[in-house]
């Protein structure tokens, strides 16, 4: 399905006569003979595929190794060390990645579809021959992969999609970078329409993963609090700008990323020092979502402060912090709720402070609070 884009063509391959002798009225008949004919399996040798049988890690691998563009003769992945040659490429190439198997046994179909999901990630293999001279007028052809070849991933060449690592700087919740002010020069802060995430790409380049989308792109997808200043994954649909392109799935966040949630009065340095990270001079604060700035060391000795929250994230696993989210939180008594238009709802805190949202929208739990309520 993969190597016909997406679209599954197993009736159109059905007729064809692959001489397998023991796949008849199989419901993959059509997928058998599709990848016999392409070389992408050979089944058992005796003109059987043995469709009943457990398909091992070392056979998933070699089918998606061929689907990829390796040659079985080239590389090995017939004869005797077949299964040797396999595993030797397939774990060159990350096929084995996220995966605790043997490859000589049944393989589970959640090993399967990991594997499926990991050769999408693998860039196709072309190949080059070279005549080289062995110095009695005779030359001999020598055959190997062109690595010089810029070639697509199995992801984009089949799907048209790339892979955009990046940092939620933005999204329908929060805006890190945002100065807003209300009218008492209070920060308040803003956020993006909903449906929308921006993202400073780390995977875009010339020499990176991928060269469709650099820099800082938003994209029209929803991300949430949980997202911001992590580094996510996404796959997106080429050709047209991030404002417009496809986004395949959900956003991923990464196993790059190292978070820690700290609520007590201890400084920033500390809760880093407490967790084997390092503050440094790149590291940025935001406070409650918003004015992203750099973060003072002063302000890293400072003791923390009950009822404000320390997120800190080192988002590329390299041991530094690169986000410090501040979060205050306050408790208080609702004195006025409407329901009216957008709904609105009004909290008075730590004595004569007020606070006022005017979007239902903006409120958890904003059915089930009532007035006199106390919330945080």
């Amino acid at each position: 399905v993969i190597m016909n884009q997406g679209v599954d063509n197993n009736e159109l391959y059905s007729g064809v006569d692959s001489k397998l002798t023991d796949i008849g009225d199989n419901w993959a008949k059509g997928h058998i003979n599709y990848c016999f004919t392409l070389g992408i399996i050979a089944g058992r040798g005796d003109g059987r595929f043995d469709p009943a049988a457990n398909v091992t890690g070392a056979e998933a691998a070699k089918m998606l190794l061929v689907a990829a563009g390796y040659q079985s003769a080239i590389e090995g992945f017939t004869g005797a060390n077949w299964e040797v040659n396999t595993n030797v490429r397939a774990n060159a190439v990350g096929l084995y990645d996220g995966l605790d198997i043997n490859p000589s046994q049944g393989l589970t179909r959640d090993s399967a579809a990991q594997m499926v999901y990991n050769i999408l990630d693998v860039e196709q293999v072309t190949y080059k021959y070279t005549m080289v001279a062995n110095g009695d007028g005779t030359f001999t052809s020598v055959t190997e992969i062109d690595k010089t070849a810029d070639n697509k991933t199995v992801l984009e060449d089949k799907f048209g999609a790339v892979k955009v690592e990046g940092v939620v700087v933005a999204n329908e919740v929060a805006d890190l970078n945002s100065s807003k002010k209300n009218d008492n020069k209070v920060l308040v802060g803003s956020a993006l329409d909903a449906g929308k995430t921006k993202i400073v790409i780390t995977n875009g380049g010339k020499d990176e993963d991928q060269n469709e989308y650099t820099g800082t792109q938003t994209f029209k997808v929803s991300t949430g609090l949980d997202q911001l200043g992590r580094t996510v994954r996404l796959y997106v649909k080429t050709g047209s700008s991030a404002a417009n392109a496809k986004v395949f799935g959900s956003v991923i966040v990464t196993d790059d990323n190292k978070v820690v949630t700290d609520a007590s009065d201890d400084s920033i340095n500390s809760v880093a020092d407490d967790n084997s990270l390092d503050i440094v001079s790149g590291t940025k604060v935001a406070t409650n979502y918003a004015d992203l700035t750099d973060l003072s060391s002063d302000a890293a000795k400072a003791d923390g402060t009950h009822g404000v929250q320390k997120i800190l994230i080192d988002n590329n696993d390299d041991g530094d912090v690169d986000y410090v989210l501040l979060t205050t939180y306050v408790f208080g008594k609702v004195t006025g709720k409407s329901t009216s238009s957008d709904g609105s709802l009004t909290v008075n805190y730590s004595g004569a402070a007020t606070l006022s949202v005017d979007d239902k929208d903006d409120v958890v739990g904003f059915d089930d609070v009532a007035r006199n309520d106390y919330v945080l």
